[in-house]
């Protein structure tokens, strides 16, 4: 559900979406090893990560198509998990291209 959705939805819009609860949701991830947030920022990298070597988009068209309310937020959130800016990420995997 995740994966497939153009905007990626928050734990309470999935839990709407399934008729459920945003605790039931939680213990049934809990239970199968995973949680919503690493999930959703994992598919968040990726399409981040596809976007910066795959387009000429801005960083902060990127941001903004992945739903976040500044580009310094992306950033800042991509540099997090990935130990490097958006843009060092882009140059270094164009450069391999």
């Amino acid at each position: 559900m995740l994966q497939e959705a153009y905007h990626i939805p928050t734990l309470a819009e999935c839990a709407k979406l399934l008729n459920l609860s945003t605790k039931t949701v939680q213990r049934y991830l809990k239970k199968h090893g995973q949680d919503f947030h690493s999930m959703r920022m994992q598919i968040i990298i990726e399409r981040a990560k596809t976007a910066l070597i795959d387009t000429d988009k801005s960083i902060t068209e990127i941001a903004d198509e992945l739903g976040y309310s500044t580009s310094a937020n992306f950033i800042r959130a991509f540099k997090t998990e990935m130990q490097m800016t958006p843009t060092q990420y882009r140059e270094q995997n164009t450069l391999h291209h």
